[in-house]
């Protein structure tokens, strides 16, 4: 759903584009036109709606293109780097009740036009959630996702059982 009124009416955005379940969505925090949306319920448990991938839209949601993901069922959370946004992570779980799919942590670096998993486990485990850690002093601690540019980033960080560090 999308307000242009400030939530005095909503309309619907993705009834059209077979996924009735979403697990994530992300506005570009230098273009607000450009939205990622990950379908899949992404609470995972026995009653739960599957998804077709992940999609973005170039026109505050006018229209979508499906940008891949399609076999991870279930998209947790999407990571837009604010100082290059054509860097963007996305986490799968993958299907809940059997092995392979989309499974783990994935990365763009082209805007979605293709996807590498750079951090996977094995065909049973994906990755739930993902914070892009920037080192800063306080003087550097950004208020906006474009003061981040300046900040250094140190990885990723990746919640599975226990928390993994991956770089880059």
């Amino acid at each position: 759903w999308k307000t242009d009124n400030r939530g005095n009416t909503f309309t619907p955005v993705f009834d059209r584009y077979g996924s009735y379940s979403l697990g994530a969505v992300t506005v570009d925090p230098r273009d607000s036109n450009t939205v990622w949306l990950g379908t899949g319920e992404n609470n995972n448990q026995r009653s739960v709606g599957y998804g077709s991938g992940l999609f973005k839209s170039t026109d505050a949601g006018k229209t979508w293109k499906l940008m891949g993901l399609e076999n991870s069922e279930h998209i947790q959370n999407i990571l837009i780097d604010p100082r290059n946004t054509n860097v963007v992570y996305v986490t799968a779980v993958g299907p809940l009740w059997r092995a392979g799919g989309d499974r783990g942590l994935y990365k763009t670096t082209d805007g979605g036009a293709t996807w590498k998993a750079i951090l996977t486990v094995n065909e049973d485990t994906g990755a739930q959630d993902a914070v892009i850690v920037y080192r800063r002093t306080r003087e550097q601690m950004p208020a906006h996702a474009e003061e981040a540019e300046d900040a250094e980033r140190e990885g990723v960080r990746i919640n599975w059982l226990r928390t993994i560090t991956a770089f880059d």
